[in-house]
């Protein structure tokens, strides 16, 4: 379609000084009828897209509702059975005590008397102790003391006797012991009746014949 030259620039959306180069990029074609020039496009890359109206996006499909997490019923804790988990313990101590006897056999058969006596004396007290512990709660539990706090004599919590069968004090009364010992130790002090020592030199009677 021929046009003039501000009809095309109003087409293609530019100044009418402009068409005469793109005439010469051979963009635009030009011919003259009637002492006119007239013009028409041959690059369509000139001619702007009309502009269509966007039909609007669909509406999005409903999400469906996601099924509720089912719900795992929470697992029953094992019945807590003091003489029974007691027992084990006793068992399993015995039987440590007498694997560590035979694996430190040969370290005891290299080392001096002195120092295979120390070594044993502790792996004896030390297991003798917790064997001690042991068997004393299997009595409070005979004697239908077990789980009372020796010290304030109230209920040691269940979840305390599950970690320590054997315990005897309750959270604050063990925690005040344990700083009472550490007391002891840091600053050095003996336990046992005090006693002040006099500083005065003893009197003596002369021997009269």
């Amino acid at each position: 379609m021929w046009m003039t030259r501000e009809e095309i620039a109003a087409v293609l959306g530019i100044v009418p000084n402009s068409v005469r180069g793109k005439v010469q990029k051979g963009q635009i074609e030009r011919k003259i009828v009637d002492g006119k020039n007239l013009y028409r496009v041959i690059d369509p890359s000139l001619i702007p897209a009309r502009e269509v109206e966007a039909a609007p996006p669909p509406p999005p499909a409903p999400k469906r509702p996601e099924p509720a997490p089912m719900k795992t019923a929470p697992q029953a804790q094992t019945p807590f059975n003091p003489r029974q988990v007691l027992l084990d313990q006793l068992a399993s101590l015995k039987v440590e005590r007498n694997i560590d006897a035979i694996e430190k056999g040969d370290e005891i058969d290299l080392a001096t008397g002195e120092i295979s006596r120390e070594l044993e004396a502790k792996i004896s007290m030390r297991q003798q102790k917790q064997m001690k512990e042991i068997q004393d709660a299997l009595e409070r539990l005979k004697q239908g003391d077990y789980g009372i706090c020796e010290e304030c004599g109230e209920t040691i919590p269940e979840p305390r006797l599950r970690l320590f069968p054997a315990a005897r004090l309750c959270v604050r009364c063990q925690e005040e012991a344990d700083h009472y010992e550490k007391m002891k130790e840091d600053y050095n002090i003996r336990v046992g009746p005090w006693r002040e020592e006099s500083t005065e030199p003893a009197f003596s009677k002369p021997f009269e014949e």
